[in-house]
This record gives structure tokens, sequence and C-alpha cells, in this order.
């Protein structure tokens, strides 16, 4: 079998967010170069890769950039703080329990969506209002005398990759990020640089930094804010970035920055500095795909505690080599759509791609379809439009109409010899 194309057709992106959220104009964008290889534990789709351009060590932390904004300041008190050990967190063994008193606490909450086309972002499915579109809270925790700045990105609704409720979880004092499952127990150490592949893939790849090239490129407003705007490029993509001036939010700030360049494999300690925090970002990669995401609300906090930041968990159970399990490949399955008497017609949906990919049908996504796999569904009767695409917006299939096969007698399934749609490039015939 020959290796299949990681790209799919590309599709025009309409810049969904700001028709959404009445932002203003979302930035430049820029053709991204080709991606680069992984090192160790490598995805499927990095053997497509050219070589990497840098695997160097990151950026000195202490080292000063133009574009880094506010001079630092101490979070929520306002006092300049000593910085933080480093600590090391062991990828293959629990992590030591550390002594954080479980007291009140005062942060931010970044509430974020992503444009996800073709999807709707809402549905009505019987009355109810059902999320489509992926979305995410940031919990940001300023530092204190007590404690270093925390973060939680908790995956909070639509579609998503891992269960709803899945946090990432970050401290200043860390090297690395945690995953905690949803029931706050559970967790797993993984490198800051596997985001970008736990999200797309599934799966925690160890890759090295990307020497990127980080430029100011103008201004904009986001949630009644003045933004200072950057743009990020390396050979994974581009990414341009709005950040705000909140000194109140301290280095809890550049840890959420450091998410938005993690999915680019970028180092973002010499351009994020404490007291700034990103409200939007818009990922462009190769053949003019796009991944935006916008900040939706940001609140202020007086209900935290610092035990929910604690790093690991309280009680925690380390599970090595795992992930949350999803159970369910979407937001919504054909069942949740059609009753079973309705869906009357079969479709073999195939995806030759190296990655997860999302069915999409009117504008739905459907099913989660694993990398090289078929699978058969039942759906209303009729034509539909169909589409698919993976969970960053990298691999997007514009797609087209369809209509199934007749499920038989009794509502007995009966599945074509043909597939109703397939996505990617097939397999060559083998020759005897």
């Amino acid at each position: 079998m020959t290796p299949t194309s990681r790209v799919g057709r590309a599709v025009p992106v309409v810049p969904a967010l700001c028709l959404l959220l009445g932002c203003e104009d979302a930035g430049r964008q820029r053709t991204a170069p080709p991606r680069e290889a992984a090192v160790e534990s490598e995805s499927p789709s990095a053997k497509i890769y050219p070589a990497p351009l840098q695997a160097g060590v990151p950026g000195d932390p202490d080292s000063p950039s133009a574009l880094a904004g506010p001079t630092g300041t101490g979070g929520a008190s306002g006092k300049r703080l000593a910085p933080p050990v480093v600590r090391k967190l062991p990828v293959q063994g629990p992590v030591e329990p550390e002594l954080l008193a479980d007291l009140d606490a005062t942060g931010y909450q970044l509430d974020l969506i992503a444009a996800w086309p073709p999807t709707q972002a809402t549905i009505n499915l019987r009355g109810e209002s059902v999320r489509l579109a992926p979305t995410w809270t940031m919990h940001l925790l300023p530092e204190t005398a007590r404690h270093p700045a925390r973060l939680r990105v908790e995956l909070s609704g639509g579609t998503l990759p891992l269960p709803a409720g899945t946090e990432f979880l970050a401290s200043a004092d860390a090297d690395a990020w945690l995953v905690v499952w949803p029931d706050r127990r559970s967790y797993r150490v993984v490198p800051a640089l596997a985001l970008g592949t736990i999200l797309e893939e599934g799966r925690v790849d160890r890759v090295p930094i990307v020497s990127a090239e980080v430029t100011l490129v103008g201004s904009g407003r986001w949630l009644g804010r003045d933004t200072r705007r950057i743009e990020v490029t390396d050979a994974v993509g581009t990414l341009t970035l709005d950040l705000v001036d909140l000194p109140e939010v301290g280095s809890a700030g550049p840890l959420a920055c450091a998410f938005f360049f993690a999915l680019l494999r970028a180092d973002a300690r010499q351009h994020c500095a404490p007291g700034t925090l990103p409200v939007a970002a818009r990922y462009a990669w190769s053949r003019d795909q796009v991944f935006d995401v916008g900040a939706q609300r940001l609140v202020p906090r007086t209900d935290y505690r610092t035990g929910d930041f604690a790093l690991p968990p309280r009680l925690g159970l380390f599970k090595p080599g795992e992930l949350p399990p999803l159970a369910a490949g979407a937001s919504l399955g054909p069942e949740d759509v059609w009753t079973e008497a309705q869906a009357t017609s079969t479709w073999r949906v195939q995806n030759h791609h190296d990655v997860p990919m999302y069915l999409i049908v009117d504008g739905v996504p459907l099913a989660r379809l694993g990398p090289h796999v078929e699978e058969t569904l039942r759906l209303g009767p009729g034509e539909h439009r169909h589409a698919a695409r993976d969970f960053l917006g990298q691999v997007v299939e514009s797609g087209g109409t369809a209509s199934g096969t007749g499920n038989g007698t009794a509502g007995r399934v009966e599945a074509s010899p043909r597939p109703t749609v397939q996505y990617g490039t097939p397999p060559e015939l083998e020759v005897e």
C-alpha cells in the first residue's frame, strides 16, 4: 500500500468566528510551509513530512522580546515574585504529590469556541439546542506567594476528540502538562508539544521544538478590548494570535499562550509576557486550510479552589500510556437525528487518510472515522450533503451530495458493493 495523501481537497473558509462573535478582521493569512517530521513515538501521518528545520532547545525564558508587551507582574497581588524553580515531571511514572493548601482563590475564566465549517455551531433537535462546534474553557489561576501560576484547559462541549470534561493542566513551575480525565483523579504526563497530536490523532508524540519567526502585524479588538496581533510562522503553519493586556492574570497568561503555540510546536516563552492573555487564534495550514478559535467571554472568578489546580490531582490515579476513552465518535449519531423507522438508507463510508476524520452530513457531525477504516451507517432516505474534516482543520474534504442504498425488508441492512462516499486517495489495486 502506498502512503495516502495527507491533505484533501481545499475548500474556501469564511471567517466564521468573526461572523459569529462580531469581531473585527481576524488578521492576515499566509500559506503555511510544509510540515516537518516527528521524532519519538512517530505519528503515522508524520512519515510524509520533510525533515525538521530545527530541533533545538527552548529559548531563554528570561530573554526580553519586543513583542512581549508589558513587563512581568506578580499576578493578582501585583507584587513581583521570584521565578519558580522548574520541576521535571516523570513521563513514565506518577507525579509526586505537592504540598498545596486547598484554599479559596481568585482567577479568570476564558470561554472559547472554534469555527468548524462546514458544521453548524448548534442544531435544534426535538426542541433542544445541541452544541456542535467545539468549545473549551481556560481556567487561569495567577501566581501568589503560596503557589506558581496554573492553567486548566477544559474541553467543555461540542464535537471533541476527547470526552467532555477532559482537562489539560499546566503550571509555571512544571516542564510538562497533565492530561486529566473527567473524573478529576486519573491523569498522565505529556510533553507540551504533544498537545497537537493528542487533539488531532488521539496519540501522544514526542516532537522537537520548531524554529519560528514571530512578527508584530498590527492590532485588533476582541471582547471590547484592544489587542496586539502577532504572527508566528514555522514549518508546521502560521498562527495569528490576538493578545490583550491584563496585568491581573500574571504568569497564567503565558501558560495560555503556550497552549496555542504548542499546536504549532513552537516555544512561546519569549513572546508572551506575564500580564498578556491570548483571546483569538487563527491557524493557517497547508493548502489554505484554517482553524479559527475565538473567546466568547472573559470573566473574573472568586470561587476557585487551589486544590482544583493541584498537580497531580488530589488522590490522583496515574494512567501510563493511556488517554481518556471517547465513548462516542461525535456529538451526535445518526440515531439521534433519525428514528429507526426513518433510517431507511445505508451508507458505506471509507476514510483513506492517516488521521481520524469526522463525517458531516447536512452540517451535522455524525461519525468519527478512524484512519483507513470503513463504517456502515443508517441515515434518512434521499440525497444528503456530505463532507469530512479532521479536528484541527488540516484536512478538509468538501464532499458533495450522495444517497445510500435501501435497507431492505424489516429494517435489514443491505450494504452496497461500492462505498457510498470515500475520503482521501484509495490504495492502489494490487497487480497479480
